[in-house]
């Protein structure tokens, strides 16, 4: 079992949901953690650090793998995270840009988030 960490960039909810559903539907993965302050993506499981990467770039992203490693059992005694992370917005307009030319995109209306009409 390997323990993947690639850095990936995550600029709104969009960006988010995209990179964890293109990931989650390869066999193998034990766990997903995204950190959007950091812009990681930690796959553990064993799956192939080129598959992980090759997915993703079909959902439109960049990817820089930072470490691949065997997954070191975690002692119970380390620190929780902290449950504050930076709130995203719920669209940029990298997900406007990619391959979304026919969806019509209205945030002037909705203060919360887009509509695709």
């Amino acid at each position: 079992m390997k323990k993947i960490v690639l850095k990936v960039c995550i600029n709104c909810d969009r960006c988010q949901t995209s990179i964890m559903k293109s990931v989650a539907r390869l066999n193998g993965i034990q766990s997903l953690a995204l950190d959007a302050e950091k812009s990681t993506l930690t796959v553990v499981g064993d799956v192939d650090v080129l598959r992980v990467g090759k997915e993703l770039k079909k959902a439109g992203k960049a990817v820089e793998v930072v470490s691949v490693e065997p997954k070191r059992e975690e002692k119970k005694e380390e620190k929780e995270a902290s449950g504050t992370s930076k709130l995203l917005p719920p669209c940029c307009s990298t997900c406007r840009s990619h391959g979304l030319s026919h969806v019509v995109f209205v945030e002037e209306l909705l203060p919360f988030g887009c509509n695709i009409l």
